[in-house]
Formats: structure tokens, sequence, C-alpha cells
């Protein structure tokens, strides 16, 4: 006789046994997959929240850098004259402010 007809004096055959632990580790498996499923929806929804809010921070951060830039630039072309001609002396200190 098999293993499926034998019993163990409490009336329940080891195949029983068996197919009952099958079962319970496919429904815990099951679960497993549902419950990272949802960690990965929430880990992704994080994720592009975050990906949004540092792409608009660096937007900000450009647009200063921006700013900031042309005020400079601004400053040095009213302090210094700007002329191509030819034996035009510029002091060095002037040059060095171009840098």
């Amino acid at each position: 006789m098999g293993i499926r007809g034998r019993s163990h004096g409490c009336g329940c055959a080891v195949g029983s046994s068996w197919g009952v632990s099958a079962a319970l580790l496919l429904g815990i498996g099951a679960v497993g997959i549902s419950v990272n499923r949802s960690a990965l929806r929430a880990a992704e929804t994080v994720h592009r929240a975050d990906t949004l809010a540092l792409t608009t921070n660096n937007g900000g951060l450009a647009e200063q850098l921006l700013l900031v830039s042309a005020k400079e630039l601004s400053d040095f072309a009213i302090g210094h004259p700007l002329s191509l001609t030819r034996g035009l002396r510029i002091s060095r200190s002037g040059r060095r402010g171009c840098a």
C-alpha cells in the first residue's frame, strides 16, 4: 500500500496533510506577492513625487544662477569700457575682472 492509504492513528491520511500544507504555502505565497506589489506601487508613487520635487528645485536653482550671472555681466559691462579699437589699453585689473 502506498503513502496515501496509510493512516497515523488520528484517522487522517498522510496525503491529505501534504495537500493542506501545499494549499497553505500557495496561500501565503499569494499574499506575499500581493503585499510586494502594493509596496512596489507605493515606492513608485514616492519616487515620482521626489523626482518632481527635485526637478522643480533644479529649475529654480538654474534660474537663480542665470539671474546672478546676468547681473554680474551687467555690472562688469557698466564698470568697464567695451571697445575693440586698436591701441586701447586695458588695465590688468580690468582683464582680471572679466575672467
